[in-house]
């Protein structure tokens, strides 16, 4: 049970979560934000700033049409290789009596409502066309976990963005259904519309009612073209010092080499996967955060820049992070909750330390994340859009290691229901010619185990570059900083984004809160 003064971070609620929350509220008539999420917290925060929607309708015409590529999708169009099969896959349980032609028939619903499932993708745009599109996207083969990776492929192979075939679906007999979908077209968060959806349409269908899901928001249409104007908005290029001034600093070397893209490719790249179990999970997710007024994000990075400092000895590091994108403040109006597509940004930050302890670099990286003007969508619009400045920071480089933090997932459960996730759910795909992204890369997301929460990371690099015990070294000193950040949650406290009213430097408040430490206790005895 939850209570009204619980705090929705101490939860273990994230930014993605918080997104799915605004969604629900939303659908009951609530006017709040993720924004308001971020700065109230808790439910009698919220019912102090909750107001009468004013989420922007459009005329339903508005999402059909051209639009500009968003800066991501920008990205990826002008990577020099292959890219048709660059997507995610989730493995889930099929609902009794479900047939190749009833499959058709959810999915058609499903891309009628969500623009993205359907469109095409040009040098110059993305081309969406009207609801009623056919798709052609299912196939039927025999489940067998031995065959199943090359399944998976066969579909990837079968998706072409160029031709409007951004999902491929293979009901799996007996039980399970595979949906592959390019990335063009879906994101971490759009999973999560999915899936109900899915499940919605599916119980329509077979009471017989007519198939009626929920409405989208802003489209994505819309969504891309505002952003295409935001990239030449005076106040947008107001940032390109900031982001001058992250990439100009000195850069710590990773490998022998540099990342040659003609022959570190994706089919040269290695895995590893690392897991925390729940009960060292678990802290990460509520104590510290809660501790330091912190989200996940500050703490999985943190750890990461503890990592490498002990790791290599060297600064310089400088990391590209994801993030979900769907900042709605950017352009009035929006709700992006139900809005399906790829939404995400990337944005350079520094995770260079010094001596400090666990706790004090996690109020140094906190507070570091905190300078990001926008959450870093202002880097990808100056990056790919602006001509006049996609030149300059081209040239500055891209950083040497990717993170992304996915978010909180169920985790694949082989007795779950219909339409969740099975074995290991949550999955992906890259052509095998399409260069690597990074010299490192690091993709972390919280599985949700009956027996509490994981966190588990994947670590990918060409092999060409760097050597597995060097990458499992880095990962076993991430995991044993988050331990020691789990362990020094008591030194928590505030910084100085915390505090908005008052400008005090981090010295000033460690002294008042060492001054004041016994005041709430002593208070309460009186």
């Amino acid at each position: 049970m939850v209570g009204i003064d619980d705090d929705f971070f101490t939860l273990g609620g994230d930014s993605i979560v918080s997104i799915q929350l605004v969604s629900r509220a939303r659908a009951a008539g609530f006017g709040v934000s993720p924004r308001d999420v971020f700065r109230h917290k808790t439910p009698a925060g919220l019912a102090q700033v909750v107001t009468v929607e004013t989420t922007v309708t459009e005329d339903p015409r508005e999402a059909y049409g051209t639009a500009p590529l968003t800066p991501v999708m920008r990205w990826l169009a002008e990577v020099a290789g292959p890219t048709a099969g660059y997507s995610q896959s989730m493995l889930l349980h099929a609902p009794p009596g479900l047939t190749a032609a009833t499959l058709a028939e959810v999915l058609q619903t499903l891309a009628d409502r969500h623009d993205l499932l359907r469109a095409r993708v040009t040098a110059e745009g993305i081309v969406i066309p009207e609801p009623g599109t056919p798709i052609d996207a299912v196939r039927v083969a025999p489940y067998a976990e031995d065959t199943l990776p090359t399944i998976a492929a066969e579909a990837r192979g079968r998706l072409d963005p160029a031709r409007g075939v951004m999902l491929q679906a293979v009901l799996l007999e007996p039980g399970h259904v595979l949906l592959v979908v390019h990335h063009y077209a879906v994101d971490g968060v759009s999973w999560r519309i999915l899936l109900p959806d899915l499940a919605a349409a599916w119980a329509a269908h077979r009471s017989g009612d007519p198939i009626r899901l929920p409405p989208t928001g802003t489209s994505f249409r819309r969504w891309a073209r505002e952003l295409d104007a935001l990239s030449r908005d005076a106040r947008t290029v107001a940032q390109l010092p900031y982001w001058t001034e992250v990439l100009a600093g000195a850069r710590a070397a990773l490998g022998d080499r540099p990342l040659d893209p003609a022959r570190d490719l994706a089919g040269t790249c290695a895995e590893l996967a690392v897991e925390l179990p729940p009960e060292e999970t678990q802290p990460l997710l509520t104590a510290v955060p809660a501790s330091f007024h912190a989200g996940i994000a500050d703490v999985l990075l943190t750890g990461l820049a503890l990592a490498l400092r002990d790791w290599a000895g060297a600064a310089g590091w400088l990391v590209m992070l994801e993030g979900h994108g769907r900042e709605e403040q950017l352009v009035a109006g929006a709700d992006l909750t139900r809005t399906v597509g790829w939404f995400t940004t990337e944005y350079p930050v520094r995770l260079d330390l010094g001596p400090e302890s666990p706790g004090e670099a996690l109020k140094t990286i906190k507070e570091r994340l905190r300078t990001v003007p926008d959450n870093g969508v202002g880097y990808g619009l100056l990056r790919h859009l602006n001509p006049e400045t996609a030149g300059p920071l081209a040239a500055a480089g891209r950083p040497l290691i990717g993170f992304n933090y996915l978010g909180r997932f169920a985790a694949g459960d082989a007795d779950g229901g219909p339409w969740e996730p099975a074995g290991e759910g949550w999955g992906g795909g890259v052509d095998d010619a399409m260069p690597a992204d990074y010299p490192l890369e690091i993709n972390a997301t919280t599985e949700d185990h009956p027996d509490g929460p994981r966190l588990a990371a994947t670590f990918t690099w060409p092999r060409g570059l760097l050597a597995e015990a060097q990458v499992r070294d880095l990962a076993g000193r991430w995991q044993a900083a988050l331990r020691a950040l789990a362990a020094d949650s008591a030194t928590g406290g505030y910084t100085p984004s915390d505090l908005s009213l008052v400008e005090l430097s981090q010295e000033d408040i460690d002294s008042f809160e060492a001054e004041f430490a016994d005041l709430e206790s002593e208070w309460e005895t009186q």
